[in-house]
């Protein structure tokens, strides 16, 4: 028990190291410039953000479920899959180039090409429990790049600076795992293969940011609150997060248990969302009080226990929909809840004026239904 504890945590601090990064950086432009510097810089990276999601195309729980299955065949697979999406990469990065999203383009496509390549080899450290010294590199890297910050001029040095630390991330492990790249076999498509996880992916991070979008349209005029709202949110999805990164490292393990150790493993995972969640919480507010300078509202500590603990009731849930290859299902409901929770927030602006509390509030209330929704569907389909 105290072993997996250790090993979730520390893939957890790995895998945390962009969300940490990010809010770093954030913490530093917010001080040493402004809110509004980071409400713009916080839209560069909302574009990054949705176009690495999408191009991550299911790649980690594709290759878990792999490792449970073809556990041989894992080296040609990734390549394969890895080939594969590098296609889609090619593609985003034309039509950033070609239709001008932001006038920053050219930082976001190096954040774009950094990320993606950091998120196709972080499997490999999960299996290779290389969570430690990556993570030390990263901050490393991390500390480098706030040294050079303190010194830029502008928004685009920022994001130029952020942009040279994305790619060195993604080189990094690159270059470690040049060996594990073998001949790649095609029966079919490993796209196409992995169309189910990648739909839920894809509709899972869409779900995660089009709040981001909406909120990036209703506070055009405020951009400091929506940075604010950025700044939290990140805070937020980091703890969500947490329950992901302390499950990962036994996926493949999870889908070949019977249900007296999937229950056992279940229990224990709640045990540690109890204990985590709170921790994660009440430090979430040190930072953001103290240190970004955000006023402290007691309402915010509830609305973050509670996306929180969803998340430890989630997870669970979503790998034994997995296990039951119903990959689909879950991307349908994803999806469905992607379309609802704009609709939810204008409803709410139309009768009220958001503030960052009521912003949050409308986030926690959808996430909350979503989980109910995918414990019923779960029930539902254990029935048959």
């Amino acid at each position: 028990m105290k072993s997996r504890i250790l090993n979730s945590g520390f893939n957890g601090l790995w895998q945390m190291m962009p969300a940490i990064s990010s809010l770093t950086i954030s913490l530093v432009v917010v001080r040493h410039y402004s809110s509004d510097i980071w409400g713009v810089i916080a839209g560069v990276l909302i574009v990054q953000q949705i176009t690495t999601g999408l191009l991550n195309w299911g790649n980690k729980d594709y290759i878990q479920k792999a490792l449970a299955d073809f556990p041989s065949q894992i080296g040609h697979i990734f390549t394969a899959l890895f080939l594969e999406r590098l296609v889609l990469l090619v593609a985003a990065v034309a039509i950033l180039y070609a239709f001008q999203i932001s006038e920053y383009s050219l930082p976001l496509i190096l954040l774009v090409i950094g990320h993606f390549t950091r998120q196709s080899f972080d499997v490999l450290i999960l299996q290779k429990r290389l969570f430690v010294p990556f993570a030390l590199i990263e901050s490393l890297i991390l500390v480098t790049q706030i040294a050079f910050i303190l010194q830029s001029n502008n928004t685009s040095e920022v994001l130029y600076i952020m942009a040279f630390g994305a790619l060195l991330r993604g080189a990094l492990p690159m270059l470690w795992f040049l060996n594990q790249f073998k001949a790649p076999k095609w029966s079919q498509s490993h796209v196409l293969l992995s169309g189910g996880f990648a739909m839920i992916a894809i509709a899972g991070f869409l779900a995660s940011k089009v709040d981001l979008l909406v909120f990036k349209f209703l506070f055009e005029s405020k951009p400091a609150l929506l940075g604010e709202y950025q700044v939290y949110m990140a805070f937020a999805w980091s703890i969500q997060a947490l329950a992901a990164y302390f499950a990962s490292p036994y996926v493949p393990h999870f889908y070949r248990l019977a249900e007296k150790g999937k229950l056992s493993v279940e229990s224990q995972f709640m045990k540690v969302g109890l204990i985590i969640v709170p921790l994660a919480v009440g430090m979430s507010h040190v930072v953001l009080t103290m240190f970004f300078g955000f006023q402290f509202d007691i309402l915010t500590v509830p609305l973050l226990m509670v996306l929180g603990f969803n998340a430890f009731l989630l997870t669970p849930i979503i790998y034994r929909l997995y296990a039951m290859n119903k990959q689909m299902l879950v991307a349908g409901v994803i999806a469905m809840a992607t379309l609802v929770l704009p609709l939810l927030i204008f409803s709410a602006a139309s009768f009220v004026e958001l503030n960052l509390i009521w912003s949050i509030f409308l986030v926690c209330l959808h996430n909350s239904i979503l989980v109910l929704v995918f414990h019923l569907i779960h029930a539902k389909q254990s029935l048959q």
